[in-house]
């Protein structure tokens, strides 16, 4: 369960630093965009048609890439938020077994075998149904 935990995590930390790299691609595609935009405008106030359209082509590429990552940044921001959700449920189930753990160790050999299979098919079944849905992700 701890192993669950810490490789629940890192794909946690994981999902947020792609999150952030797409914001800042996004945000230098924004830019570009914006750049070749302005070009397109000069060209065709001065009368270049061939600038013009090269500018036009550049400016479809940056506003097809803008589109593309505020796409990728929206499904990453959902994975990310699942994560966390899905390590903060798991941290309680972790925290919730060591408690466990410890009345365990407080109870009669008799009645720790009768509690403990109780609770760890609980708990078992709370983990198996949380690695699905990390799966499904």
């Amino acid at each position: 369960m701890e192993q669950e935990l810490i490789s629940t995590r890192e794909a946690t930390v994981s999902a947020m630093s792609i999150e952030k790299i797409n914001i800042k691609k996004y945000n230098e595609a924004e830019v570009e965009l914006k750049k070749w935009q302005d070009r397109t405008n000069l060209a065709i106030e001065k009368g270049n048609d061939y600038l013009a359209l090269e500018a036009l082509k550049r400016q479809k590429f940056f506003s097809i890439k803008v589109n593309n990552l505020k796409v990728a940044i929206q499904e990453q921001m959902i994975l990310s938020s699942c994560l966390k959700l899905s390590l903060f449920a798991l941290s309680n189930k972790v925290a919730e077994a060591k408690i466990f753990r410890d009345k365990v160790a407080n109870f009669e050999y008799q009645e720790v075998s009768e509690i403990s299979m109780m609770e760890s098919d609980y708990v078992s079944d709370d983990l198996k149904i949380l690695k699905r849905q990390l799966d499904q992700l």
